[in-house]
């Protein structure tokens, strides 16, 4: 068998010999950055998830505002709308959890998988909201979304001086605890701390805060491998400019048997891994999310 750095291109003959431990480093830290950028890029797919069930909230109450939607028809649409984007957003949060076991038994070691899964059992059992969420998604597969009521809230801010005051209007999304309980489905160890009526979208506030929790852990722990790995591939590039003296676009670490036979090949390039990295840096913390809202309440611009 046969290792070396090649360009894939008619005309390119040049090549730089490996060694057969170089091929399965350079293969193995590939691999090690692909899994790393799909890591992230699951997390964003449950972070779009989630901003589509705080637009559609925010967009059914004003669709209420515009057209006083209190038929029971209109609740049916705001019902539907608002289960879709929760059954939406509770699929891609198991799909992330998933998806990241599988991820970092691959790259981490077992004492620091044990580790990652003790810190994330953690947030389960401190952030009452987070282990609701999950028995939710549980509950939901196999039942239902419970959205019991669609409440929408229209009164005076100082209700002092209403003439003066601005109006606000809330669409709250409410499941009632009791009738979980009643439900030998669902977990009611979940429902321990949470109160009567359960606001959904602020117990998913605070579950999407305990996702970025753990891909903010992840990505601290992985940062290293990250880092050697793609070390591994700019030495291995730059290692056959410099021989060459040549570009590389289009350069592979190739295990072949003949010129004509190749068994195995790995792509010699970091634009993916570019990628990832501007992702990450393009995310914003989500620490405090449970506490935040959006509101579009004027306030007085200032020069």
């Amino acid at each position: 068998m046969e290792y070396c750095l090649q360009i894939h291109a008619l005309g390119c003959p040049e090549k730089v010999e490996l060694s057969e431990d170089e091929f399965l480093t350079i293969k193995a830290s590939k691999h090690k950055l692909e899994s790393l950028f799909k890591m992230v890029e699951d997390y964003r797919i449950v972070v779009e998830s989630y901003r589509t069930v705080e637009a559609s909230q925010f967009e059914a109450a004003f669709s209420h505002i515009l057209y006083s939607r209190a038929g029971y028809n209109d609740e049916s649409e705001t019902r539907v709308l608002l289960s879709s984007r929760i059954v939406a957003y509770l699929s891609c949060a198991r799909y992330f959890i998933d998806s990241t076991d599988k991820t970092i038994s691959s790259i981490l070691s077992k004492e620091d998988v044990l580790k990652f899964k003790a810190f994330r059992s953690e947030i389960y059992d401190s952030v009452k909201e987070y282990r609701f969420i999950e028995a939710l998604r549980n509950y939901s597969q196999h039942r239902e979304v419970p959205i019991d009521s669609i409440h929408f809230h229209s009164g005076y801010e100082n209700k002092n001086d209403r003439s003066k005051s601005d109006i606000v209007n809330v669409l709250s999304i409410g499941t009632h605890k009791a009738s979980l309980a009643a439900d030998p489905k669902f977990k009611k160890m979940a429902l321990d701390g949470m109160p009567e009526i359960i606001n959904l979208v602020q117990a998913i506030r605070c579950h999407m805060e305990g996702l970025w929790g753990i891909h903010d852990y992840l990505n601290k722990c992985t940062d290293s491998i990250a880092q050697s790995s793609r070390f591994v591939i700019e030495s291995a590039i730059s290692r056959f400019e410099k021989e060459i003296k040549a570009d590389s676009l289009g350069l592979y670490a190739f295990a072949q048997l003949s010129e004509v036979e190749v068994k195995d090949k790995v792509p010699m390039l970091l634009d993916w891994d570019d990628a990832r990295k501007l992702a990450i840096q393009s995310m914003c913390p989500l620490k405090d999310l449970g506490r935040t809202y959006v509101t579009s309440k004027a306030r007085p611009l200032t020069p």
